[in-house]
């Protein structure tokens, strides 16, 4: 018999752990390839988020503050160039 469990779910991650604890009578093998998409600014915000934590400080200040110094800097060319 095969059955196809979507372990992205609690219901499908409890059904492969009863499963594999009877390993005498139940094989298994994964024949899925999940493709995972994630919008940027979802990635950006959790990169920003994980930084932050590990350094301990605010990282969103700090880019936000090197933003705007580059753009200054950009208008500072620009007018003069």
């Amino acid at each position: 018999m095969t059955m196809d469990t979507d372990i992205t779910t609690s219901r499908g991650r409890k059904i492969v752990r009863d499963l594999a604890e009877n390993k005498k009578y139940v094989g298994m093998r994964n024949n899925a390839v999940t493709e995972v998409r994630h919008k940027w600014e979802d990635v950006f915000e959790e990169g920003i988020n994980r930084l932050s934590d590990f350094y301990d400080t605010d990282m969103r200040t700090l880019v936000y503050e090197e933003l705007k110094k580059l753009e200054k800097d950009d208008l500072q060319n620009r007018t003069l160039g």
